[in-house]
């Protein structure tokens, strides 16, 4: 399924086109500029350098949090628009379940940790168990000043 995901929850405005478990193209940008200015061309560089028509897309998956509400704001009405537009499903996706995703190794903690500005992060804790991901804690926010995060000990089944 030929997919476009934007990730607009942090300072670095992300967008790729996946086909199934395959990665096209990617154009991440982190050069200052907001993602008003920066994503739709972004997603035309995309599409342009991966030969792939807005027409061609088959499903639209945007980051919707934690993160930037302006950020994820500007992302989500993007991604809105263009799956409206081109009659395509839209999914959601959690920011930091996402980043889980990048080590599918069992029995091992995942703890990713997002900016939350102001002195605070975002943290979630995820468990890999029989080749899917579950979310161990809910996504939390935490004061950088804490000398100590308690993160729970993983329950087994």
């Amino acid at each position: 399924m030929l997919t476009l995901g934007i990730d607009t929850s942090t300072r670095v405005s992300s967008v790729a086109l996946c086909d199934g478990e395959k990665i096209l193209g990617e154009v991440d940008i982190n050069v200052g500029m907001t993602h008003s200015e920066g994503l739709v061309p972004q997603l035309e560089v995309l599409l342009e350098r991966t030969h792939i028509q807005k027409s061609e897309l088959e499903l639209i998956a945007v980051s919707r949090g934690p993160g930037s509400f302006t950020g994820l704001r500007i992302g989500m009405a993007t991604a809105e628009a263009l799956a409206y537009s081109l009659k395509i499903p839209l999914r959601a996706v959690d920011t930091l379940e996402a980043i889980s995703y990048n080590l599918p190794v069992a029995g091992v903690l995942l703890v990713p940790v997002l900016d939350a500005q102001k002195g605070n992060l975002y943290v979630g804790q995820y468990l890999w168990d029989q080749g899917r991901l579950e979310e161990v804690e809910p996504v939390s926010i935490l004061s950088q000043k804490l000398s100590l995060i308690h993160i729970s000990e993983p329950t087994r089944p």
